[in-house]
């Protein structure tokens, strides 16, 4: 039996000393802790290890400490311990109450232990059957390895093992715990059926959401998928996009092309149109109140759209491009090679951008590495996919974006411009043979009050060979001044095909003499010659509580900051109530009013 335990002065730990063990080889002496407390200190007493007795080792329970006596050593052992209280501390990092001291044992050739996380190495003991094995391996007379050396023993053997045993005590500093362990999310612990989200840097439990709760879906009906996925059931036109995580249209004459997801400070997506083509669309989605907007960038040869996102920590980021086939046509006014769709881009504190003439405004893209700084007015103009509203005066511009800007931060405005067609390109870029130069051995002609480049060839209008044209002689030659939609081919006028040129863009062009005709894509309306996306945000289809997003084709209303989705409206979350607009905290409220 253990002697009596001797009270340590000024202390709650007590000391404990085995009974002799007998004087054999393994013998033992045994000294236990009192119930409720557990071994902190353990020595062979009596001897010397590694040249007569094989060590001291501590039981993962903790409660006792056992010196091990040697092959002919001629002596008895005597168990030595120190017990201390195995109190229970609060988790600060919200996980069941941590135990004081951890008690940790390995055996083998080579055996070594470490503390965990946010525990610090105390004691270890080391012992084998083999004193031998432990002679001169860094264990002392009494069978401990000192703390400023590893908890481990090499060189053993399989067969004939060493064993360690390491008592671990909990960081002092429970702050330094905590910072240590669960900085973020990562260490915290939730019941379960709750997550954990970072709150200005303050770690909250909240209740798992299934897909659903909060609606991505627009107008389409949402369906749970398991506990946190969903899909969309989309109406006609449209399909439910599994990387946007919406209902998107269908596109007959753009391809879809989606960015990797990106998350962290300053984070990045691409996505990129193959060589030939041009971004006619460029897109954000995934963390709206963290992302820096969308630019169009263009390398050899290649043109991508970038989302990037400078505090996208929790939820990532895409880049969405429509990519289609950049058409290059002849300019009817200056014959020089000419691109279907043109970028413009403006960098300042109150960027404006236009598109040149013959062209017309698609859609207007920001961009800015400064955006959590951005005014309220501003932030109201950007909406989810990044996009801004184009002026009526078809301009796109944002006066004094930022907030107390500093000298070297801007906001930065992207066009995507696309070229006019047949007499609506002639009539915004060159109405007069002013400003037309016309190729070797034409001359330029008004033809039904628009400039035509025609051929000169001599007079002989004996007979009309022009027919949609006026004949003109030259001598026994002719030529032919042909009406719009037509042209001359040497012999008479020759209806052309506008259908060439793709003037309809979203919708079906049908050739007619001397013109064409669209037949333009549902969310489509003829403007200016072609199929231009409507504006359905123009109409305020969304409630006070939610933001529109045009989209082609379509709009998607979606809650603003601090709304969530319920029964189909943006709605405060639990905890919080509508104020001007913008949900606070109940409990910021009552504070405040206290």
């Amino acid at each position: 039996m253990p002697k009596e335990p001797v009270i340590i002065e000024e202390t709650t730990d007590e000391e404990v000393i085995g009974d002799a063990s007998a004087v054999a080889d393994d013998a033992k002496s045994i000294a236990s802790c009192p119930v409720g407390k557990v071994i902190t200190r353990c020595e062979s007493s009596t001897g010397k290890v590694g040249a007569g007795t094989d060590g001291a080792t501590v039981p993962v329970t903790g409660n006792d400490c056992i010196a091990h006596n040697g092959w002919n050593s001629g002596i008895a052992v005597v168990a030595k311990a120190v017990c201390s209280e195995n109190e229970q501390i609060s988790d600060p990092c919200n996980g069941a109450a941590l135990l004081k001291y951890k008690h940790l044992r390995a055996k083998g050739a080579n055996p070594s232990l470490e503390c965990p996380a946010g525990y610090e190495a105390i004691l270890c003991n080391g012992h084998s059957y083999w004193w031998d094995l432990i002679t001169g391996k860094g264990v002392n007379d009494v069978g401990v390895i000192p703390n400023d050396q590893a908890c481990a023993i090499a060189n053993c053997q399989d067969q004939k093992y060493c064993d360690i045993s390491l008592v671990c005590k909990l960081m002092d500093d429970l702050d330094a715990y905590a910072a240590s362990i669960c900085p973020d999310c990562d260490g915290w612990n939730c019941e379960e059926g709750y997550d954990c989200q970072m709150v200005e840097g303050v770690h909250s439990c909240v209740e798992k959401q299934t897909g659903c709760d909060i609606n991505r879906c627009g107008d389409a009906d949402c369906f749970a998928v398991g506990a946190s996925d969903y899909t969309c059931d989309c109406q006609d036109g449209f399909e439910f996009d599994k990387l946007a995580g919406t209902c998107l249209p269908v596109h007959s004459h753009y391809r879809t092309v989606y960015g990797d997801k990106a998350i962290g400070d300053d984070a990045h997506s691409y996505a990129s149109c193959n060589a030939g083509q041009k971004v006619m669309r460029c897109h954000t989605f995934g963390a709206p109140s963290a992302a820096d907007g969308v630019t169009i960038s263009e390398a050899d040869g290649v043109v991508r759209c970038e989302a990037r996102a400078s505090n996208s920590r929790k939820f990532p980021i895409m880049a969405v491009a429509y990519c289609g086939d950049n058409a290059v046509a002849t300019d009817p006014c200056s014959q020089d090679k000419l691109d279907h769709i043109a970028y413009r881009s403006n960098t300042g504190l109150s960027p404006s951008v236009s598109c040149p003439d013959g062209f017309v405004m698609e859609s207007c893209i920001f961009h800015s590495p400064w955006s959590q700084g951005l005014s309220a007015a501003n932030k109201a103009r950007i909406n989810s996919i990044g996009a801004v509203g184009i002026n009526d005066d078809g301009s796109c511009a944002m006066a004094d974006c930022l907030n107390s800007p500093a000298g070297h931060q801007w906001c930065k405005l992207t066009a995507v411009c696309k070229k006019l067609v047949g007499v609506e390109y002639l009539k915004a870029v060159c109405p007069t043979c002013d400003n037309v130069r016309c190729p070797e051995g034409q001359e330029c002609q008004m033809v039904e009050d628009l400039p035509q480049c025609l051929i000169r060839i001599p007079g002989g209008c004996e007979v009309d060979k022009c027919g949609e044209g006026e004949c003109v002689e030259d001598g026994a030659d002719y030529k032919c001044l042909c009406k719009s939609g037509y042209k001359f081919n040497e012999v008479t006028c020759e209806d052309e095909d506008e259908c060439a040129e793709e003037p309809c863009g979203n919708g079906e062009c049908t050739n007619t003499p001397g013109s064409y005709s669209c037949v333009c894509d549902a969310g489509y309306e003829l403007l200016l010659g072609s199929c231009e996306d409507v504006d359905e945000c123009l109409d305020s289809p969304c409630s006070d509580t939610e933001r529109c997003s045009n989209v082609e084709g379509s709009y998607i209303c979606d809650c603003l900051d601090t709304f969530v989705k319920s029964s189909g409206e943006c709605v405060c979350a639990d905890g919080f109530e509508n104020q001007d607009g913008a949900c606070a905290d109940v409990m910021s409220v009552l504070t405040a009013l206290w």
